[in-house]
């Protein structure tokens, strides 16, 4: 049976993006999205899914454009079109695999499960788990030049 997940400090948030993307970043708890662009599942060494990060759309842009080093207006016209194209999509899933590693310091060890964007539905395992966390933890996040966004880790 996999242990509990636990969720990292918003410090350790903005810890890993500023060295991961090379910029300041802010985070601050905040308040849930309305609507969530990129779910990634982070599932425990015997398969069950045991953590999750949510972004909207702004957010999932700007790590997209940000890891790469893009421009800020790539973030905004994924913004202004209402979903992510390839290149951003590609990105802000390696964004979610390092993730995996903050995830495996403060908890279990996770390991990226799957990334989904909408209009695609998570499958059961991982809707189940951010329909139902035993825990999470809303964050607003900003990263120097791009648009600012939110994020949800939730984990059971």
């Amino acid at each position: 049976m996999s242990q509990r997940g636990k969720l990292p400090a918003p410090d350790q948030v903005r810890a890993l993006l500023a060295d991961l993307l090379d910029r300041d970043v802010h985070v601050a708890r905040g308040s849930s999205a309305s609507r969530w662009e990129a779910i990634a599942g982070f599932a425990a060494d015997d398969g069950v899914i045991v953590a999750a990060c949510l972004c909207d759309l702004n957010l999932a842009a700007t790590l997209g454009a940000a890891l790469a080093v893009m421009p800020s207006q790539a973030a905004k016209a994924a913004i202004e079109a209402g979903g992510l194209p390839e290149s951003l999509s590609g990105n802000f899933r390696e964004v979610a695999n390092v993730t995996a590693g903050l995830l495996s310091r403060v908890g279990p060890h996770v390991k990226l499960s799957d990334v989904v964007f909408a209009p695609s539905v998570p499958e059961a395992d991982l809707a189940s788990m951010v329909s139902a966390p035993l825990d999470h933890l809303d964050l607003d996040i900003s990263v120097r030049g791009y648009e600012p966004g939110k994020m949800a880790l939730m984990v059971r």
